[in-house]
């Protein structure tokens, strides 16, 4: 398998930027990307990319070049380098990092391409992954699954509501631990699409995928609610997130450093109990209850 080469070109005037891109084309550039620089507010964490002056690209190319060929490049960046890549064969190296999870006690994630036998009464949750997101080994993730664990021993729950579900990971294990019906809604396309294949993957049609829209024209009230979204976008939505659930509601995605503010502005602020507090690494997560 051949190798492959990235050349970093660095200070490209933003006027110049579409200039230089042709000239990388033309060259034989297979693909060129742009360093994007952003902020995200403090009170939403919605990206806002920075407009720059100069930028930085990024060009790939499939064949052996030299700098030398880029002189052309010179009045155009303030500097350009060359480095060699080993091509590798990344289906194979990105499946070769995941393995099955015991995400709560007796439940596992299990990527689709592996054969795994463990306890018999143990139950797996089959994924198919996708490249990016929805391997269930994120610390909200994995805080949610414990606090969904940790409310169904205690309580019964006619039907659900997952808000961000990503592949569906939290859904299938609420559909595993005996609430069959439900809804997973997610804004991001491709994370629906894999939460539909990942409930085909076990077997489950009671529970149906839908968009972001879905929350803003909510009819009914699920009994149980999980959100694991980060926490501007909860507190965005607490007044439909209020109207959603009619008796537990699990959220996570809160960081450590904006925790008392998203006490204020969301707990506080929608009048609901604090039935239990959960923290991993640098995110909380809350179990929480309408005030009577």
């Amino acid at each position: 398998m051949s190798n492959y080469y990235e050349l970093y070109i660095y200070g490209v005037k933003e006027t110049e930027e579409d200039l230089v891109s042709s000239l990388l084309f033309d060259l034989g550039a297979s693909g060129v990307s742009q360093k994007l620089d952003f902020i995200q507010t403090a009170e939403n964490f919605d990206p806002r990319i920075l407009n720059k002056a100069e930028t930085d690209l990024l060009a790939y190319f499939d064949t052996p070049i030299t700098l030398e060929s880029f002189i052309v490049l010179k009045n155009l960046c303030t500097r350009y380098e060359l480095k060699e890549e080993l091509q590798k064969d990344w289906i194979a190296e990105w499946k070769s990092h995941y393995h099955p999870l015991e995400i709560v006690p007796g439940y596992w994630v299990v990527p689709e391409w592996i054969e795994f036998n463990k306890v018999t009464k143990d139950k797996q949750i089959r994924i198919s992954p996708g490249l990016a997101f929805g391997t269930g080994t994120h610390p909200t993730t994995q805080m949610m699954a414990e606090m969904i664990h940790q409310v169904l021993q205690n309580e019964t729950h006619s039907d659900f509501l997952d808000l961000g579900a990503g592949t569906g990971i939290l859904s299938i294990l609420m559909y595993l631990k005996g609430i069959t019906q439900g809804v997973a809604t997610e804004i991001d396309e491709m994370a629906r699409e894999k939460c539909v294949e990942n409930l085909d993957l076990n077997q489950i049609k009671s529970i149906s995928v839908k968009d972001e829209k879905f929350l803003l024209d909510l009819k009914h009230r699920y009994s149980l609610v999980v959100a694991n979204i980060i926490d501007g976008v909860l507190i965005n939505l607490r007044e439909s997130i209020a109207q959603s659930f009619a008796k537990t509601l699990i959220v996570s995605g809160i960081l450590e450093e904006r925790n008392e503010f998203f006490k204020n502005e969301f707990i506080v602020k929608m009048n609901l109990k604090i039935q239990s507090s959960h923290q991993k690494d640098i995110w909380w997560g809350y179990v929480l209850k309408a005030n009577s």
